[in-house]
C-alpha cells in the first residue's frame, strides 16, 4: 500500500475574495504564506518521498515553503479548471450574469461559458492520478516502516483538482463538492494500485 496526501495550495487574494481562481496565475498573498508556515511549524504536514505539483504559481510557492529546497515534479493537467468567463469573479459579482444563473442551474454540470467543462477537467486530473499512482508503484523502495508522518506521495494542487479525483477514487461515496476543502488544507489517504483511496484523516 502506499500513503499519499492531497493539499490544496494557500491563500491567495482572489481566494480572500471568494472568487473563481483558475487559469490566473496569482501568487499566494501575505496572509496564505503566514498561515502555511503556522500549520508547518505545528507539524501539521506530512514529510514525503516525492512532491508531485500542479504548475500554477500558488502551488510551487505553496511547495516551496513547505518543502524548501526539495525537487518536486509539475503534472500539467493538475492544473485548476479554467472558469471562462467567470474567471476572477465572486458570486455578487456574477449575481446579475442570467450565464451564471444558468450554471447554477445545472448544479456546477455545465461547461463555464468559454471555460471548461466540469467533464473534461475530472477526466485530465483523474487520468493524471492514474499514472502518478502507476509511477509510485514501479517504484522499488518500500513504505512500510514510514518514520514521523513520511508519506510516499505529497500532491499540491487545486481544491478542484482534489474534489475531481477524491469523487471518482475514494472508496467513500461522497458528492463531488462534498470533497471540498480549505486552502492549506487535505487528506492523508491509502493509495491502492488500481488508484482507490482510503481516507486516513483530514490533514
Amino acid at each position: 500500500m502506499k500513503q499519499i496526501a492531497l493539499i490544496r495550495h494557500g491563500l491567495t487574494q482572489g481566494n480572500l475574495r471568494k472568487c473563481y481562481l483558475g487559469k490566473t496565475d496569482e501568487p499566494l498573498c501575505e496572509e496564505g504564506i503566514n498561515e502555511l508556515l503556522s500549520k508547518k511549524i505545528r507539524g501539521f504536514y506530512p514529510d514525503a518521498e516525492n512532491i508531485y505539483c500542479s504548475p500554477m504559481l500558488r502551488c510551487q510557492m505553496t511547495v516551496n515553503l513547505l518543502y524548501p529546497n526539495r525537487e518536486f515534479k509539475l503534472v500539467s493537467d493538475f492544473r485548476e479548471c479554467d472558469f471562462g468567463l467567470f474567471e476572477g469573479k465572486n458570486y455578487k459579482q456574477l449575481s446579475v450574469e442570467p450565464l451564471y444563473q444558468q450554471w447554477i442551474d445545472s448544479n456546477g454540470k455545465a461547461p463555464f461559458p468559454l471555460g471548461e467543462s466540469r467533464e473534461a477537467f475530472e477526466y485530465r486530473c483523474r487520468e493524471a492520478y492514474k499514472q502518478v499512482i502507476k509511477e509510485l508503484y514501479q517504484e522499488t523502495t518500500t513504505s512500510n516502516n514510514k518514520i514521523n508522518r513520511t508519506v510516499d506521495a505529497v500532491f499540491i494542487v487545486h481544491g478542484g483538482t482534489i474534489m475531481a479525483i477524491l469523487s471518482a477514487f475514494a472508496i467513500e461515496m461522497k458528492d463531488y463538492y462534498a470533497w471540498g476543502c480549505e486552502n492549506g488544507n487535505g487528506y492523508l489517504l491509502t493509495a491502492m494500485e488500481d488508484g482507490r483511496l482510503e481516507v486516513i484523516s483530514e490533514t
